[in-house]
Parts: structure tokens; C-alpha cells; sequence
């Protein structure tokens, strides 16, 4: 798929491409060929790359595969980047791929694969992070049900849920996806915030500045117990916001579906790195902040700190943990790798074992 940065002609039809707009480009390798001389032998194939011409100031984003595509699969069609393939509607191809290495690893006494014993500090040498890599919580009570990053309040009281991260420098980030539209106050808190269990203090009714976070169900930020008109529209399940914060310049941004929002009402693109998209400056971080939300009953969400690709995620900022999950790791190792013919043509034995009658490169070419 090709994401079109700028308009462009549209061919015969002299239709208008505009920007924003969704490009797919399937092809039939394994179709008879249309005419003969070079190619005409169903046992020849000529390899095929994607390309593309542009003219002055026009470009696109192109998607092979190493992100969700915008628009079904046609049946029978495969990415071109690993990543994305699957089997039938099952697992992940990387996951696939995982066990039979595993497999193959077991049966021929060789080494695992990384995933099983990376003990790497990523974080080692920031000195402005403080917290395990798997980010994981902190709850202020027993009212919430967590599964993982999942957080509902199943409790008839207002609870706080806090992350079991600190930072006091850089640029971090993370989203959440929410999974009902009530109230509930998402941001950031510092060491100095108390909530104690159904206090009914959430994130950001502190007097004391500790702090910040926004209620996008009443449109509003909150800060020192203070709610300001804030955001340009009410959020719903679904929606995904984005908790960003610049410590070195005191300056915190939430964005809902890749959009800033702002005291105006007006919603900026993640690109704008004006004041005017800043939600809140100047605070107070006493030894670190944390991320944080507080839910009213029988409201929840689920966090990402990094754990998965981020859908929104503002440039130079970074993620507050890594994947925490095995399958997390296997996806993120294989994702590393170009497409092979190897690959391809496991797939392709899986999903139609009467095509392949020869070696592997003699169905699907090179790499």
C-alpha cells in the first residue's frame, strides 16, 4: 500500500489522487503469462520490484507489510514484508516461524534464538529513567481488574492506577486505548501525589501541583484540582490518546487519534512543534513523574508503554518500556529480517503444496 503525501494525476481516467489517500497494489505472479518470448514458459518467472516516479514536492509513505494495512488482504495475496504475513486466520507468520526454529534449534542441538535469554539493559546509561523495562503498576486500591496492561474499575469509588516507572528528563511517551467513554483522568503524577484508595482524588485534583491529565468525557485538563476547557471533542471507545512530555523544556502534549489537542478546542497534527499545541508548562516534577489515570466505576483502558508498536507516536519522543510479552520479542526479531525466498516458499507449502514441484527459487525467484 502507498499513504499519497501529495495529489497527483490519476492516469487514463484523469481522476484526481488527493492527499491522505490509500493506494493498493496487488499482483498475480503465478498468472499464465499474457504473451510469448521471455517469460512465456510457465517454468520461467521474472522477478518484480516495487517502484515508484514522482514528480517535484509529491511523495508518499509506503507500507509492505511492517505495519497493519489500511484495507484487507486480497484472498490469496501475501505481504511483501514478513511482518504481516499470516496462516490463513490463525497466528502471526512470525510466530509460526518461532516455533518451527525452536524446533529445528531442539532437533540439531543448536542455539536458541535471542528471544529466550536477551538479558540486555536497554535503558542502561539513562540516567533520567527509573523502573523495570516491562512497565507494569502501582494501583492506590482493590478496585481494579488488570489483565496485563487491560485496566478496568470494577469498584463503585474513584481509584488511581500509577505506573511503576519514574522519569525526571527527556522525552517519553505513551498511549492508551480506551475502552469506554466515561470518565476517567489520564496523564502524569509525581512522587509528592497521594490519592489514598476512593479519595475521589484523581489525577490532577491535587492542590499541590503533583498532577496533570486530561478528561476528554468532560473535556477538560486538569491540574492543582482546577478543570480548564480543553480538547476538540469528547473521546469514545476506541479512541487513542497519547500522553507526551518534554522534561527538559517543561512541556506536557496530548494528542487523541494522532491529533494534539488544545485549551482552543482547536486539534493540531502531530508535525506542529508550535506553543500553541503545548497543553500544559512550567509544572513542577519534584523527583519524577509516572504515568497515571484515574477511572470512575466500570471504566477502564489498556496502556502501552512500548510493549507494542505505537500507533501515534510524536518524533524524538521515546517509549517508557520495551515488549514485555515472548511473542512481543518474536515478532520484534523477525520483523528485523528482510522477506526471503525461504520464507515465501514455507508459506507457499502451508497454503498450496501441489505448486511447489521444484526447488524453492524455481517458484518464487530470488529474494
Amino acid at each position: 500500500e502507498a499513504l499519497l503525501a501529495e495529489g497527483s494525476p490519476g492516469g487514463e481516467n484523469d481522476e484526481e489522487l488527493v492527499d491522505e489517500e490509500v493506494v493498493g497494489f496487488p499482483l498475480d505472479s503465478q498468472s499464465p503469462p499474457q504473451s510469448s518470448g521471455v517469460g512465456a514458459d510457465p517454468s520461467q518467472r521474472l522477478g518484480l520490484t516495487p517502484a515508484a516516479s514522482f514528480g517535484q514536492d509529491e511523495g508518499c509513505v509506503f507500507n509492505f507489510g511492517s505495519n497493519y494495512f489500511e484495507f484487507d488482504v486480497p484472498p490469496g495475496y501475501l505481504a511483501l514484508d514478513v511482518a504481516s504475513l499470516s496462516l490463513g486466520n490463525l497466528l502471526p507468520f512470525n510466530q509460526i516461524r518461532g516455533f518451527v526454529d525452536i524446533a529445528h534449534c531442539l532437533t540439531h542441538s543448536l542455539p536458541l534464538s535471542p528471544y529466550f535469554y536477551d538479558s540486555t539493559d536497554y535503558y542502561k546509561g539513562v540516567s533520567t529513567r527509573e523502573g523495570p523495562q516491562y512497565v507494569d503498576f502501582v494501583s492506590s486500591g482493590s478496585g481494579f481488574l488488570i489483565n496485563e496492561t487491560d485496566v478496568r474499575n470494577v469498584d463503585v469509588a474513584f481509584h488511581t492506577i500509577v505506573a511503576n516507572v519514574r522519569v525526571w528528563g527527556g522525552k517519553w511517551y505513551y498511549e492508551v486505548t480506551l475502552s469506554s467513554h466515561g470518565l476517567m483522568q489520564i496523564g502524569w503524577v509525581s512522587d509528592a501525589f497521594v490519592p489514598g484508595p476512593g479519595s475521589g482524588v484523581g489525577v490532577g485534583d491535587d492542590p499541590v501541583g503533583a498532577s496533570f491529565g486530561v478528561d476528554l468525557f468532560r473535556r477538560l485538563r486538569w491540574h492543582r484540582g482546577v478543570g480548564t476547557p480543553f480538547g476538540a471533542r469528547k473521546w469514545a471507545a476506541g479512541d487513542v490518546l497519547g500522553c507526551a512530555v518534554d522534561l527538559d523544556q517543561r512541556t506536557v502534549k496530548f494528542s487523541l487519534n494522532g491529533e494534539w489537542q488544545t485549551e482552543s478546542g482547536v486539534a493540531y497534527p502531530l508535525s506542529d512543534i508550535s506553543p500553541k499545541s503545548v497543553a500544559l508548562s512550567g509544572f513542577d516534577i519534584g523527583g519524577g513523574i509516572s504515568p497515571a489515570a484515574s477511572f470512575r466505576a466500570n471504566n477502564g483502558c489498556s496502556f502501552n508503554f512500548g510493549g507494542m508498536p505505537f500507533r501515534y507516536r510524536p518524533e524524538d519522543y521515546q517509549p517508557l518500556g520495551i515488549p514485555d510479552s515472548w511473542l512481543g520479542k518474536i515478532d520484534e526479531y523477525y520483523s528485523m529480517e528482510q522477506c526471503t525466498t525461504y520464507l515465501m516458499a514455507r508459506q507457499a507449502d502451508m497454503v498450496a503444496p501441489a505448486e511447489s514441484t521444484g526447488a524453492r527459487g524455481d517458484v518464487f525467484g530470488a529474494e
